[in-house]
């Protein structure tokens, strides 16, 4: 049975034109003052200076790139929802995504973007724990797909002996801890014998990491939709390194 039939949709209720004014007068408030975080850190007269002296047209080629990276990712995150069993829209998930894309790159922290998500999305379908299970399955193989371009460079560095060996080794020695997380993460055993002790725990959130655990796990069987995510997400990492 679809997630999507788990409860009516928040956003068909019919809502006062009072609550919609409040709400975009918030957005364009949090954004206003996010913009002003971000702006106060530069020297505007730097900022002059630099964009005087920038050829517009060599930028076009980087912008299209990180653009296409873009949609990918956001095609990535949507194909995962989808098979959790969560319909969205088109134009819902670039919305989502595309706001998500900013909280990260200039909230605080990197996670901010992927709560946003998982609430606006969740909430609207009533099913929280398979957006936040796909999202997570989108973090772990993205995590997995930067590791991976990054020990590639980091041998061809070590073969060709063109940087100081503390960089390739310090990389690897990064994404191997990660690489080896990712495999527990999506391992059968692991998720089942923490499964059994969180419900054997009284803990208040054990049962909604119960459900996130199940969310993750039934993407286990779903090899062939991990391999393909893992290749577009290689194509992603690999298209904003050459932006």
């Amino acid at each position: 049975m679809s997630a999507r039939a788990a409860s009516p949709a928040p956003e068909n209720r019919r809502r006062s034109p009072s609550r919609d004014w409040g709400l975009a007068i918030l957005k364009i408030a949090v954004s206003v003052g996010l913009l002003w975080l971000i702006l106060r850190r530069f020297s505007f007269e730097e900022i002059k200076a630099q964009v005087l002296q920038t050829q517009w047209s060599v930028l076009l080629v980087p912008f299209a790139v990180i653009l296409i990276s873009n949609l990918l990712g956001a095609l990535q995150w949507g194909w995962l929802v989808r098979h959790a069993g969560v319909e969205v829209r088109r134009g819902q998930l670039l919305r989502l995504y595309f706001i998500g894309l900013f909280f990260n790159h200039f909230g605080v922290g990197n996670l901010g973007g992927d709560v946003y998500k998982v609430y606006s999305l969740g909430r609207s379908q009533g099913a929280m724990a398979h957006v936040a299970g796909a999202t997570l399955v989108d973090r772990i193989v993205s995590a997995v797909a930067l590791c991976s371009v990054g020990m590639a460079a980091a041998l061809i560095s070590l073969v060709r002996a063109d940087t100081p060996i503390r960089v390739p080794l310090a990389t690897l020695a990064l994404a191997v801890p990660v690489l080896v997380a990712a495999a527990v993460l999506l391992e059968t055993h692991w998720s089942v014998a923490v499964e059994r002790r969180l419900r054997r725990s009284r803990a208040r959130l054990a049962g909604k990491l119960v459900n996130l655990l199940v969310s993750v796990r039934s993407f286990q069987q779903k090899r062939g939709v991990l391999g393909a995510v893992l290749a577009v997400s290689l194509v992603i990492q690999s298209s904003r390194v050459v932006a």
